[in-house]
């Protein structure tokens, strides 16, 4: 959409804008005023929006950062993202349940192995693998239950 040039120049805009004189809300109608804002930018009910700038990164490993997305406290399934610097390591391990991956970015190794950008892969439960590594640093999504995995 292109907008059609100012009709009016710059001096006569501002005069026009410093000859309104602001409009001081009370406080009940600020707070209306708040509502309806709100129920406009509300998130549809039974659903839960978690903004990325919201939820701070922890470090695990050196170079290994996760950011904990949701975790049903019932059954203890927990989505996180993980941020692999490049050169970084996550430690050999088994898995207790399923454990998908999405890779976002990057891609990671399981021994020679690749998963990449765009891959999706399962870890069945009782499955076992060595050290994961992300030689040129990498973002995944993980989705498994909370405590699922052990050392060998």
């Amino acid at each position: 959409m292109t907008l059609p040039p100012n009709v009016l120049d710059d001096e006569t805009l501002q005069s026009l804008g410093e000859a309104i004189a602001p409009f001081e809300l009370s406080p009940d109608q600020r707070a209306q005023m708040r509502a309806r804002i709100m129920e406009r930018v509300a998130p549809p009910q039974r659903t839960a929006t978690v903004r990325g700038s919201s939820v701070q990164w922890r470090q695990v490993w050196p170079g290994v950062w996760v950011q904990q997305l949701y975790l049903d406290s019932q059954t203890r399934a927990q989505t996180t993202l993980v941020r692999m610097d490049p050169g970084s390591v996550i430690p050999a391990h088994v898995h207790d349940h399923d454990e998908e991956c999405l890779v976002m970015e990057g891609e990671i190794l399981l021994g020679d192995y690749a998963v990449r950008r765009g891959d999706y892969h399962v870890a069945h439960a009782g499955s076992a693998h060595g050290a994961l590594t992300a030689p040129s640093g990498a973002l995944f999504m993980i989705r498994t239950v909370a405590g699922a995995e052990h050392a060998p």
